[in-house]
């Protein structure tokens, strides 16, 4: 029972506050460049006024821009980024007004090791700012507001759970569980038969519900929590003894890995963010970047090169990409090409060349809303003044529209004037889709009705309305069979020389994942790269070297995740 109430349940805050040239064949030195000495340099183009670029890359939000960052750094300088947007950054939204501040897209993220590196290489070390990791995480059940246990000493006040409930989660984790299903279980069908049906209900539904928006009882345990999947098998069958296994390697981890003193210090379970929002990140790497971003560009055809020609000089993809401002269409010749963008975006792009790239449309997107709203500080409930913690989920058995409210300052309270309380929250997700057909005023109502009956006073002044944004397709679910539609899409990728696929839909949905992929994604390519420039080398030996870089991202994306439950 402690390792669930304890660690994985607070780490689900975490989770929550968290979702876009040379003519010839030549040799790519990837000794790692310093920051300053990468200078913005334009693709090259032909006589013919074709471009030609080393690397490809579609789409500027996080995962894009990171990779693309990574390989300048990497020694690939002849980059191009294009994205359909005017700005960089993708759902990234950081705003400021009348001493305000906040985010309309993802609010905050878990500072892993890619994160806090990159923002040190983009000389952002002074411009981090972590949330105290020891602030309490709450849930609202039954008209009160739970504060989950911090610790073994907050156990016996823990009240969340009924005393059967207590006992059935206990029996659970020591062992006493069902057999494991031949067939694949969804996050549901696992936590009941491990920990049981209130856990569930009271815990585990309002964080995916507030991580992925989604339904429980449709996504896949495997796809979406591998780590705590993986308990089940490393210490098992109970989930106590796995996670005190996987402590005992994450201890072992750290003891093997020298700290880098050149790296920033972060707060232990902290949350983090910049001083001038998320959004600063994003700049930072847009500026590195300089003139190889082509902005309100969008690609329209991407085919493979069948040119002997083109192809002994090492291209292996002719795009097509058109100015939205009016610039018409122009031709880039690119010997790799990475794509970022949503699962249904990348389906019309490469199923030609990937006919297995059809399934991506069947993942799904629900609709969610992000509602920003400042309150006099005086509005919260006496119960929870002063207001202190990350913040609060809502079990959806709670018939409570609103998914879950971050409280931004208390996390970062210069985000907010003296005297006032900053609340976003989220609504809608897969369990109530009919949140897309309200505008503006009646969402933030509904929130408002909301915060009234679960964290403010009833008579509480009308709020200032900071900020109502609609995501109509938000994050992608990962339903069963995701991990094998995964693996059949994969097979058929290999095949195509130079292309490579990345976004959310693929490599996990926190900013912590986007960014770990883009390294992980620019050491494939240079791979890639390299392998071009050695005459004997050829395109399906140089798929299979950079393949064996891509299994590290499986491999750290399921160590990443379960480190948030161990």
């Amino acid at each position: 029972m402690r390792t669930f109430t304890t660690v994985l349940a607070p780490a689900a805050f975490c989770c929550c506050a968290e979702a876009f040239i040379l003519t010839s064949p030549r040799h790519f030195s990837r000794s790692e460049q310093s920051v300053s000495s990468l200078q913005a340099g334009p693709s090259s183009a032909s006589a013919a006024g074709t471009e030609r670029t080393d690397a490809l890359v579609i789409g500027a939000g996080l995962s894009g821009s990171s990779l693309a960052f990574n390989l300048m750094k990497n020694g690939v300088s002849d980059v191009t980024v294009i994205e359909a947007n005017d700005r960089v950054g993708g759902n990234v939204i950081s705003m400021k007004k009348d001493g305000f501040q906040w985010e309309e897209g993802p609010n905050t993220f878990q500072p892993n090791n890619e994160i806090v590196k990159l923002a040190a290489d983009l000389g952002m070390a002074d411009e981090l700012r972590f949330a105290d990791g020891g602030l309490p995480r709450w849930v609202f059940w039954d008209n009160v507001m739970h504060k989950l246990p911090g610790g073994p000493q907050d156990i016996p006040n823990f009240n969340l759970l009924s005393i059967p409930g207590k006992i059935r989660a206990a029996l659970g984790a020591i062992g006493f569980v069902g057999p494991i299903p031949e067939k694949e279980e969804t996050i549901r069908e696992f936590v009941c038969r491990h920990l049981g049906i209130e856990v569930f209900e009271k815990l585990i539904d309002p964080f995916v519900s507030g991580v992925y928006a989604g339904d429980p009882s449709k996504l896949s345990i495997e796809a979406c929590l591998p780590k705590i999947k993986r308990l089940e098998s490393l210490g098992g069958p109970g989930l106590f003894d796995g996670g005190l296994l996987r402590m005992q390697e994450l201890k072992k981890e750290r003891a093997q890995s020298a700290a880098d003193p050149n790296m920033p210090m972060v707060p232990k379970a902290a949350l983090g963010s910049f001083k001038n929002g998320l959004r600063a990140l994003c700049e930072a790497i847009a500026e590195k970047l300089g003139d190889r971003v082509k902005l309100s560009t969008r690609l329209v055809n991407l085919k493979p090169i069948t040119d002997p020609a083109l192809l002994a000089e090492g291209y292996r993809l002719r795009a097509s990409l058109l100015s939205l401002n009016g610039g018409g269409e122009r031709e880039v010749l690119a010997k790799s090409v990475a794509i970022t963008t949503p699962a249904y975006r990348t389906a019309d792009l490469v199923e030609s060349m990937v006919p297995a790239a059809a399934a991506l449309r069947t993942i799904e997107y629900p609709p969610v809303a992000s509602v920003i709203m400042a309150y006099p500080s005086s509005s919260v409930a006496a119960s929870q003044q002063p207001l202190s913690g990350f913040g609060h989920l809502i079990p959806r058995k709670n018939k409570i529209r609103t998914l879950g409210t971050i409280w931004v300052s208390s996390l970062f309270p210069e985000r907010a004037p003296e005297g006032w309380t900053v609340l976003s929250s989220y609504i809608g997700g897969a369990q109530d889709v009919k949140i897309a057909t309200l505008n503006p005023e009646q969402i933030a109502a509904e929130v408002d009705r909301d915060m009234r009956t679960t964290l403010l006073k009833v008579d509480a002044p009308k709020p200032k309305i900071l900020g109502v944004r609609l995501w109509e397709r938000a994050i992608p679910q990962y339903k069963l069979g995701h991990l094998e539609m995964l693996r059949r899409l994969e097979e058929d990728v290999s095949k195509v020389d130079g292309l490579f696929l990345g976004g959310n839909w693929k490599t996990g949905v926190a900013i912590g994942n986007c960014v770990a992929w883009g390294g992980e994604a620019a050491s494939e390519i240079c791979a890639f790269l390299d392998s071009l420039s050695s005459p004997s080398s050829s395109g399906s030996a140089a798929r299979e070297a950079a393949g064996e870089m891509g299994g590290e991202e499986t491999k750290r994306k399921e160590e990443e995740v379960v480190a948030v439950g161990a």
